[in-house]
């Protein structure tokens, strides 16, 4: 079968919800394009899981039977699995990826799914691997983001921000390390840094809903109401379900004296996060 006629044969019966067929096509083809089918099935896999989990499971679960020692199935599948928060099934598939060949985003995505899961030591072992692999570049930035990430679950605000700060020296305009970097200087009372790293995180995206909540909080922790409001009225405009922006908003409301925003603002924090009712601003 040429090579253009099974793959417009897999690709039609695909669309057509026929993914069997498709799989049968892909099956008979890999018999004279063995690599090619494989390569091919992983790409569809990935633009498949885009929009149909299901759809893109199976493609890869027949990948597995046509060539069990594909590594990039693994990894691949492994991020269907992540994306879909099956954390059990992706750390599953990335560790068998690793056992076919070792690389720093493997190492970096199994890191996130143990991260995902609470398993922080068995995270920040993954990202430590994916330095020894890469010391310097994109990767290493994030790897020693997403261990910073791991000691602010730990609550150690120290080593977080150590490692925020190697994050930020290699690449200065990735935005996420500023934003939890603030977040930690937020926890040790070190408001007007915090302030600093959120600013210079909107600096670099603007559309960051979550560096536009924490500066609010950072200026609500300073008593600046007016400034905290409109961050949170960004935060909203950005995130309109994120109920930490209604229920601060509302705080900044209610020690404004606005108590009918606040009460309008804490109905809608509860609405989307029905543990925030037992967080009355009268009780704080």
């Amino acid at each position: 079968m040429e090579t253009e006629n099974w793959k417009g044969r897999i690709r039609f019966l695909i669309n057509k919800g026929k993914l069997g067929e498709a799989m049968d096509v892909a099956y008979e083809a890999s018999h004279e394009n063995f690599d090619e089918v494989a390569d091919f099935l992983n790409q569809v896999g990935c633009t498949t899981g885009e929009k149909d989990f299901s759809s893109a499971e199976e493609i890869f679960n027949k990948l597995i039977e046509i060539d069990p020692e594909n590594k990039e199935v693994y990894y691949n599948r492994g991020n269907l699995y992540l994306d879909d928060g099956k954390l059990d099934e992706a750390i599953r598939d990335y560790t068998k990826a690793l056992s076919l060949n070792e690389n720093a985003n493997t190492y970096l995505n199994r890191g996130l799914a143990c991260l995902d899961k609470g398993d922080i030591d068995r995270a920040i072992s993954d990202f430590d691997k994916v330095l020894e692999i890469e010391p310097e570049g994109a990767k290493a930035s994030r790897a020693y983001h997403y261990k910073g990430l791991a000691y602010l679950d730990k609550e150690d605000s120290i080593k977080a921000i150590n490692n925020f700060d190697t994050a930020i020296k290699i690449n200065p305009t990735f935005p996420k390390p500023y934003i939890y970097r603030g977040l930690a200087y937020l926890d040790n009372d070190e408001t007007e840094k915090a302030i600093s790293d959120l600013k210079k995180a909107i600096g670099l995206d603007k559309d960051d809903w979550e560096a536009h909540s924490y500066l609010g909080l950072a200026y609500l922790n300073n008593a600046d109401i007016d400034s905290a409001i409109k961050e949170y009225n960004r935060t909203i405009e950005l995130n309109p379900a994120d109920p930490q922006a209604y229920y601060y908003r509302g705080l900044a409301h209610y020690n404004k004296g606005n108590a009918s925003k606040a009460a309008e603002d804490y109905r809608r924090a509860v609405k989307f996060d029905p543990a925030l009712s037992d967080s009355p601003y009268e009780s704080l």
